[in-house]
């Protein structure tokens, strides 16, 4: 595991996700004095290998925003939950063919709601195996889906759309994946487990 610790006010920290391919795991942590705008993860030079991110806060306002961009691969461990800046959590934007994967760790955790942007043909996945939480609410939002992007929710068989509420079941009607996501207006479609924002023809 790598360490970044702040403990000044910094508007962004641009992290090269190929700088920790030995290491796995970046914590940055937030000092008592520490104040982090914008996290932003690249992967410019294509490493294959998924960076385990956790961010953690001494302080209550933590308002920091995550984005992943030039293709970054993050599996979201632990991130701080100790938001007052948007009322539905910290955004989290996915650019340029990004994947953002949100881990049975971090779900189980409790550090939801996140505020969720997909561009530019990337990737989220939502992985509840084996947290036995309950989903019956959503508390992520789905803010933004532009076509091409996609929504990956392990172990989904079929999917509803519903008064702005997206809702996946496995096999045995189970929910394992809701999302209160206003604001899709493109056509879905569902393949195995991913579900894919089409283009109108």
């Amino acid at each position: 595991m790598a360490d970044i610790y702040i403990d000044e006010s910094i508007d962004q920290l641009t992290v090269d996700q190929a700088d920790y391919e030995a290491d796995s795991t970046l914590n940055v942590q937030l000092g008592p004095m520490g104040a982090l705008s914008n996290l932003k993860i690249t992967n410019p030079s294509g490493s294959p290998d998924p960076l385990n991110l956790t961010v953690s806060s001494g302080r209550y306002e933590a308002n920091t925003s995550l984005h992943l961009d030039d293709g970054a691969d993050v599996k979201l461990v632990a991130f701080d939950g100790s938001y007052i800046g948007s009322y539905n959590g910290p955004i989290v934007e996915v650019n340029n063919g990004s994947t953002l994967e949100l881990t049975p760790e971090f779900i189980s955790s409790g550090q939801v709601p996140l505020d969720i942007r997909a561009y530019g043909n990337s990737k989220i996945i939502y992985d509840s195996t084996g947290t036995n939480i309950d989903q019956s609410s959503p508390e992520i939002l789905i803010y933004a889906m532009h076509p091409g992007s996609e929504l990956q929710v392990i172990g989904a068989d079929s999917y509803s759309y519903i008064d702005d509420v997206l809702t996946f079941k496995n096999s045995d009607g189970e929910i394992v994946g809701n999302f209160k996501a206003p604001w899709l207006n493109d056509p879905m479609e569902l393949e195995g487990d991913i579900l894919t924002i089409t283009c109108y023809l």
